[in-house]
């Protein structure tokens, strides 16, 4: 089973009105407009502490923690090691790269032995959403005439891709979400002119 839609096929699904888009990467096009052409990894690191760590992972961690009457302490964030991180990354980066100062560290513990466990995420389990809970929600919005009049999407390949992700072909869960949430924005918006 395949896991994610080609760029080709997602940028047949867009639509009139943002197809220009689809050949460069968000990440990239962004950057090119606002970000100076000379950023270093401590320039990033300032990035992340000052938006991306207040903003979204320390705001999503404290409101989960506090749904489940638990108190966290994120470790890494003491100050202590943010200081020893904006010394050393820019002289040691190997340190840096992968985790490998806490691969390092841990194994001074725990003896060489120790092995580190795979990475896994906390992803919400979206797939499945897209094939139960929100099925008919989703199905009747790309059905529906807001895919045509919006223009942000091509309704006969958005249709295909819904149901490439039914019939378990791929799973398109991720895209699916974000094209329901634009679709789902723009309905509202436009229920709501003046």
């Amino acid at each position: 089973m395949e896991w994610n839609v080609s760029s080709s096929r997602k940028a047949d699904a867009l639509g009139p009105a943002v197809k220009g888009y689809a050949s460069r990467d968000t990440f990239l096009a962004l950057a090119d407009s606002y970000l100076p052409k000379n950023l270093t990894r401590r320039d990033l690191m300032l990035a992340d502490r000052q938006c991306y760590l207040p903003d979204d992972i320390l705001a999503k961690a404290d409101r989960m923690s506090m749904a489940n009457g638990l108190e966290i302490r994120p470790v890494f964030l003491d100050p202590r090691i943010a200081r020893f991180s904006e010394r050393y990354s820019k002289t040691h980066t190997e340190l840096f790269s992968n985790k490998e100062i806490l691969k390092l560290s841990l194994r001074r513990i725990l003896g060489d032995h120790y092995k580190a466990p795979k990475k896994q995420g906390f992803s919400i389990p979206v797939h499945l959403w897209f094939r139960t809970k929100l099925k008919d929600l989703a199905g009747d919005l790309f059905h529906s005439q807001v895919v045509k009049d919006s223009g942000l999407y091509n309704q006969q390949e958005l249709l295909k891709l819904w149901q490439m992700h039914q019939d378990r072909k791929q799973n398109l869960g991720f895209e699916l979400w974000g094209i329901m949430v634009a679709l789902l924005w723009y309905k509202n918006i436009k229920s709501q002119s003046f």
